[in-house]
């Protein structure tokens, strides 16, 4: 009889979803068997206590408590925006010669992203606010101009709402990576206590004269095929990731006057995650 090894050290790169089914395979098979050393049978009542918590693994996490708020204050820093480009934009012909100067330095600070005022994206957003908030700290004649064209109030309004946002966006980071932390030591205390288990059993399996060996051989090959099988998937998502994210090994042909095509994303998407 050929000795078997059985390895496992490859199931904390599984997904949640795989994680759960390849244990809940492992446990149905062991469910059947007929197993009467006492080692053993403890070691399987101490595996199987993660049962319970490795139903949380498999669902897809919930969308965050802050999402529905962070929306709603994206779409609203999104209105005082464009509140002030409309306002600037309303006093640039007027026949006040202060008050067209301060919309001339308006336009000048809103220039850079006056494209891109409207969008309801969280990082284009949050990144032209920023630096609009930035550069009126750095520029004395910007908050003068604010001041000039009762802006002020909105341009406040836009701080607090970018402050508020940026708090939100942060707890929920915070709380996110702390649930897969806890998450992550769940599966490697689940993966600790599955080793134990099966180097017991493959010790039954290969033992000469061990009781029930060719059981505990069938047995250690069953688990070893599940093993396996979830090894291949993995190693199958893992081989696709790898060949999207590789270039072509072929360079495009260009013309003269060609030139590459340029893609972007436009950042208009909010992950409800």
């Amino acid at each position: 009889m050929d000795r078997i090894t059985i390895t496992q050290s490859f199931m904390r790169k599984l997904t949640n979803n795989e994680f759960q089914v390849l244990v809940h395979n492992v446990f149905d098979l062991l469910g059947e068997a007929a197993i009467e050393e006492p080692h053993i049978i403890e070691l399987i009542q101490n595996a199987e206590k993660h049962l319970e918590v490795l139903v949380d693994l498999g669902k897809k996490p919930r969308a965050h408590k802050n999402t529905k708020l962070i929306k709603e204050l994206i779409l609203e820093r999104r209105e005082q925006l464009l509140a002030i480009k409309d306002a600037t934009d309303g006093f640039v012909r007027t026949k006040s010669e202060a008050t067209s100067g301060a919309a001339a330095v308006l336009s000048d600070w809103l220039l850079k992203d006056r494209s891109q005022l409207g969008s309801r994206g969280i990082n284009i957003q949050s990144g032209i606010a920023q630096r609009l908030i930035d550069e009126t700290g750095r520029n004395p004649k910007i908050a003068e101009s604010l001041e000039t064209l009762n802006l002020t109030e909105s341009f406040e309004e836009l701080m607090s709402l970018t402050n508020q946002i940026t708090k939100l966006l942060q707890a929920r980071i915070n709380e996110r990576n702390e649930a897969k932390r806890k998450r992550d030591r769940r599966r490697q205390k689940c993966c600790f206590d599955l080793d134990m288990l099966f180097k017991a059993m493959q010790a039954q399996a290969n033992m000469e004269g061990a009781f029930n060996r060719q059981d505990y051989y069938n047995l250690c090959m069953d688990i070893k095929s599940f093993l396996d099988a979830a090894n291949a998937i993995r190693e199958s998502r893992s081989t696709r990731s790898s060949n999207e994210k590789a270039p072509s090994e072929v360079e495009p042909e260009t013309g003269g006057n060609e030139t590459p095509e340029n893609k972007s994303s436009d950042g208009q998407q909010f992950s409800n995650d």
